[in-house]
């Protein structure tokens, strides 16, 4: 037999998970929102068999735009890549132009965003790592002003976890 505070009970639990589902709903349906604008690198690493390294070194600095039209572009560099000797890019020397690939990368392209799963689906039109055109899917995570991005199909392998700051 029910008794009169359980129904009670029920009744507000309920109530309550009835306010909360809209709420839940518009945090998991606002990503596109919450991804929009203009980004300034915190951290990247790669996380592979336990072994965590910095790819960029321990400090560094990228920007990422997301548009409300769909569109990308992201760079990243090291904090202190080394300045060619002659001054012009296209006088790099084998050892210069090979530094500025082991520091950097950048790609721009097209983005869909899955608030189901909290992903974002990638469509790399060119990128200074050609390997990289073509499509690839990013986990996101928010706290604050800052949004994790987690790349589990590292070319590399193991994972990139990008953490990002908005730019203010």
């Amino acid at each position: 037999m029910i008794t009169k505070r359980r129904l009670v009970l029920a009744s507000i639990a309920g109530t309550a998970l009835i306010a909360a589902a809209p709420q839940a709903l518009t945090q998991q349906k606002d990503l596109k929102k919450q991804i929009v604008g203009d980004w300034t690198l915190v951290s990247a690493y790669n996380e592979r068999e336990g072994n965590k390294r910095e790819p960029f070194g321990p400090k560094p600095s990228g920007y990422m735009h997301l548009g409300a039209d769909g569109r990308f572009a992201y760079l990243i560099f090291a904090k202190d890549a080394p300045a060619f000797a002659a001054k012009d890019r296209t006088k790099a020397t084998p050892e210069e132009a090979a530094a500025v690939i082991h520091n950097s990368i950048a790609y721009y392209g097209t983005y869909k965003v899955n608030d189901k799963d909290g992903t974002v689906d990638l469509t790399i039109e060119k990128s200074t790592f050609p390997n990289n055109i073509g499509t690839g899917k990013r986990s996101v995570k928010f706290s604050g002003d800052q949004m994790t991005m987690t790349n589990p199909g590292a070319t590399a392998g193991g994972v990139n976890v990008f953490t990002w700051k908005r730019a203010k």
